[in-house]
């Protein structure tokens, strides 16, 4: 599967070209999962998001606390 991505930092993509900070791609799941929670880059679509039923109020303040 793939999902979109957009960079906060310019890095290395997974077949060697450059990724601009900045720019929205489409990668592979585990490469945008490693970018994001790298912090290299932010989760375009919220793919990485669990749905928003699976979360409490308390969960969901905390995890916007976080960015």
């Amino acid at each position: 599967m793939t999902m979109q991505i957009t960079m906060t930092q310019t890095r290395m993509g997974e077949s060697g070209s450059l990724l601009v900070s900045g720019s929205t791609y489409t990668v592979s799941d585990a490469f945008g999962a490693a970018m994001v929670g790298a912090r290299y880059a932010i989760d375009t679509n919220g793919a990485l998001t669990p749905a928003p039923s699976a979360l409490s109020v308390s969960e969901v303040a905390a995890a916007r606390a976080l960015v």
